[in-house]
């Protein structure tokens, strides 16, 4: 027999990545005022809303972490100067 999962829990997932993509949506449509803000910088977005920044992925992920969000669930994306890098 096959293990099924609540559909309480995959409700959930679905809001989960349903947020996520809005947020990455948000980081669409405000790209240019993030980028002239965090040049060269690591950015997260947590509920359509820009949370923090780090140098590094690392220190991003860290930051998250200390400051109580899950970083699984924040939309990053790196702002580079380079308009040919694509990450």
């Amino acid at each position: 027999m096959r293990a099924t999962r609540p559909l309480s829990d995959m409700t959930a997932e679905y809001d989960t990545l349903e947020q996520f993509d809005r947020d990455q949506h948000y980081i669409d449509e405000h790209y240019v005022e993030l980028w002239k803000r965090y040049p060269n910088n690591w950015i997260g977005v947590y509920q359509g809303k820009f949370i923090m920044f780090g140098r590094t992925p690392e220190e991003l992920h860290a930051r998250l972490e200390y400051n109580g969000y899950a970083p699984q669930n924040v939309a990053r994306r790196f702002m580079s100067r380079d308009p040919d890098l694509i990450l």
